[in-house]
């Protein structure tokens, strides 16, 4: 699915700010996280200025979270991507995901089961549809 189609410019640009926050929660930005957030930007169509401007001050970018709950949930997905790209899933940035997960108009528990169900596809390498239609599907159960 082609969520970010869906997102305004400043949806974007506030979405690429909350995984440039993730990623430096642990006061650096990995390989894997720095290789991310290239590809989320170009595949976004953002330009080399705004990726830059928003990974030297990220605090300039506004917070603008879609009216969607798709678009909601894509970004929840993304974010829970961003925690654990690099392998370490530190408690800070645990907390972020969750603070984002309530902003976004999630429940706390869904952070173990994205985080579960990412774990799992990547290991089965199922694409991100499956597994996001996993995570879904138990969302709903519980």
């Amino acid at each position: 699915m082609d969520a970010h189609k869906k997102l305004s410019e400043a949806e974007k640009l506030s979405h690429f700010r909350n995984l440039v926050i993730m990623a430096m929660k642990d006061g650096k930005i990995a390989d894997e996280e720095r290789d991310m957030l290239a590809f989320l930007a170009e595949k976004w169509g953002l330009s080399r200025d705004q990726a830059g401007q928003v990974l030297t001050s990220p605090e300039s970018v506004q917070l603008a979270l879609p009216e969607d709950p798709n678009l909601r949930f894509q970004q929840l997905y993304d974010l829970t991507e961003m925690m654990i790209i690099d392998g370490v899933m530190g408690a800070q940035e645990k907390q972020l995901c969750i603070d984002f997960a309530q902003a976004l108009g999630f429940g706390v528990n869904n952070i173990a089961i994205i985080v579960e169900e990412i774990l799992e596809g990547n290991r089965m390498l199922r694409s991100d549809e499956e597994i996001q239609a996993a995570i879904r599907q138990r969302m709903q159960a519980e």
